[in-house]
């Protein structure tokens, strides 16, 4: 008897928490970290965690959806659904349960609104087996930059160090000015791909998801970046936002342009990234087994990977995460947001059904000419 999905009752959570932490106990996430993405997401509704239980009510699999703003460069949003806390106890598994909770997830995004269906795996298997049941990939572009560790010294004699006269300060996303701060300015020039961030979600999903990746955050009067240590030496840039630079005219800088050059947005992430890396512990004095080097870690739609080039002590590794999946879900919500018209619905641009859609979306996040990249940000992660 095939076996159907349900909405999760708030009473049976314990228990899902209990089967989630079963599935992925060979991962090693803990049982806590579903507690989380639970108690932390604003917009959470039991209806949204779709499960299959055998007659004793005992839960066997499930899939969450997250709901969420995608921004689409031109300005557009479109809603999506997020798919996370995918799960099968290790007793049912290979029984097509994942299938049935997924396809009921799918019917559970379309009555909460959403156009897509968004997903990530870094397993190709997996890749393969979504890409069956109707995920399509749209890549990210990474780079990752080697750069000598002497570049994080401060307070040295090196002209390029700017991190005090940008007025690099460390701050915390526990405190609510800094919140309302960098939630302007990411509403403004947050990159193509990225989360539209609401206050609740600032206050209640970005603080706990920050501190699970011990990440370092640091702001100027005009730009913040957040950072954090990966594998090895590695530094990775999660964000980098920063206001458009002033004219010069605007900014009262010297004829010959020199401020207004040292406070670009090239100028300005340095200066971060300095400050960054000494904090995280990247610094010449610090002990290590490398070759002197750090692995900057950036997404190209993000930081221009030009931007580190003249400091680099070897070439940059240009590297794609093809684990972002998207489904159409709602094709009429999804040519609105897109600014197109589906075939025989009225005059304009027109599209051939999903795949020729599917085209229209890919093209505006990652772009034919290299314009808009899409850059999915981690503090965003479900």
């Amino acid at each position: 008897t095939t076996m159907a999905a349900r909405g999760l009752a708030i009473e049976e959570l314990p228990a899902w928490y209990d089967l989630l932490a079963a599935a992925f106990a060979a991962k090693g996430t803990p049982r806590e970290y579903f507690v989380r993405h639970v108690e932390a997401d604003p917009h959470f509704q039991p209806s949204q965690i779709r499960v299959v239980a055998n007659d004793k009510g005992e839960l066997l699999s499930t899939a969450r959806i997250f709901l969420r703003d995608l921004h689409l460069s031109g300005g557009a949003s479109v809603k999506v659904a997020g798919v996370g806390e995918v799960a099968t106890a290790p007793s049912a598994r290979r029984q097509g349960l994942a299938e049935v909770v997924l396809e009921d997830l799918m019917r559970e995004s379309v009555r909460a609104g959403a156009a897509l269906s968004l997903l990530h795996s870094s397993n190709p298997k997996l890749q393969e087996y979504y890409a069956r049941l109707g995920w399509q990939t749209i890549p990210m572009d990474i780079d990752t930059t080697p750069l000598p560790r002497a570049f994080f010294q401060l307070g040295g004699t090196d002209e390029r160090d700017k991190s005090k006269e940008m007025n690099v300060t460390l701050c915390s996303l526990e405190d609510e000015e800094t919140r309302t701060w960098m939630a302007r300015l990411h509403a403004a020039h947050q990159p193509t791909g990225s989360f539209l961030r609401d206050a609740a979600l600032w206050s209640t999903w970005i603080p706990p998801q920050a501190q699970s990746m011990s990440v370092v955050t640091l702001r100027t009067p005009t730009a913040y970046g957040v950072f954090a240590r990966g594998p090895g030496e590695t530094l990775r840039v999660h964000e980098f936002i920063c206001e458009q630079a002033h004219s010069k005219k605007e900014s009262g800088s010297c004829d010959d342009g020199r401020a207004v050059h040292q406070t670009s947005p090239e100028h300005v992430f340095m200066a971060l990234l300095r400050v960054a890396g000494q904090s995280l512990g990247f610094g010449p004095d610090a002990t290590t087994t490398s070759d002197g080097t750090v692995a900057v870690r950036t997404l190209r739609g993000v930081i221009d990977p030009s931007w580190l080039a003249p400091l680099a002590a070897g070439p940059a590794e240009a590297s794609t995460d093809l684990g972002f999946m998207f489904r159409i879900l709602n094709p009429t919500a999804l040519a609105e947001a897109l600014g197109v018209v589906a075939e025989g619905e009225g005059a304009g641009e027109r599209v051939e059904g999903n795949e020729s859609l599917f085209e229209q979306l890919r093209a505006r996040l990652v772009g034919a000419d290299g314009a808009a990249r899409f850059a999915f940000l981690p503090l965003d992660s479900f």
